[in-house]
């Protein structure tokens, strides 16, 4: 099962451990939850916007880490009941904060774009569509690391990336005493991992399988971490 992810590095734990020279625990999880039912996972690191193209057009089997919505569902095969707020098949959930310059407080009901700089995110993520649905994008498309140099130079008003990925990234950049995750997030869901539509027509029983046991597979992973 051919599967794609970011190549962005935007979620660490998707990516090798140096000390350990293995994959990421989320991979790893994959890998068991595939192997239980005769699935053999073959990593692919692509764009994001490629992963979903290659995906919607049969070129890969799946993509992960995938947040449902309707328009999704109409190219590509969710877990049943991936539309729930609290799914009960999923791969892992996921927190979208906004980060800010620090010590200066976010409310986003109160945050009013007039005089601002807006707010960005990467290009192809859920969380750009929302930021431009509620018309407080940025004028400007910005990658995570000068998203998050734009923020501590008081040039953008936050940056929404993925709880984990933005504080490695702080942290590698350090701009950990200047930008901070604000306490409100624009996005906490369960995200998961789709196939395609051939694949799953093709391997329909082992592929409810896989959904079925990452469960266990995440508890083996997380226990032993």
């Amino acid at each position: 099962m051919r599967v794609c992810i970011d190549d962005q590095l935007y979620i660490p734990y998707f990516d090798k451990d140096n000390s350990m020279r293995s994959d990421g625990k989320v991979i790893e999880l994959v890998r068991r939850s595939a192997a239980n039912n005769s699935l053999v996972i073959e990593i692919q690191r692509k764009s994001w916007a490629r992963c979903l193209a290659k995906l919607i057009d049969n070129r890969v089997d799946a993509a992960m880490a995938v947040i449902y919505n309707a328009e999704r569902a109409d190219l590509m095969v969710f877990p049943k009941g991936a539309e729930q707020d609290k799914p009960a098949l999923y791969l892992m959930r996921l927190r979208y904060p906004f980060f800010v310059k620090k010590d200066q407080p976010f409310r986003l009901s109160e945050y009013q774009r007039q005089a601002g700089h807006g707010i960005s995110a990467p290009r192809e993520y859920v969380a750009y569509q929302m930021l431009a649905d509620m018309k407080l994008l940025s004028a400007y498309d910005y990658s995570l690391d000068n998203g998050l140099k734009m923020v501590a130079a008081g040039r953008l008003d936050a940056y929404v990336v993925e709880q984990a990925s933005g504080q490695h990234a702080l942290a590698r950049l350090s701009l950990e005493q200047q930008v901070e995750a604000a306490g409100e997030a624009l996005i906490d869901k369960y995200v998961h991992i789709p196939v395609s539509k051939q694949f799953y027509q093709a391997h329909q029983i082992q592929v409810d399988g896989f959904w079925r046991d990452l469960a266990a597979a995440r508890a083996a992973v997380l226990a032993e971490h």
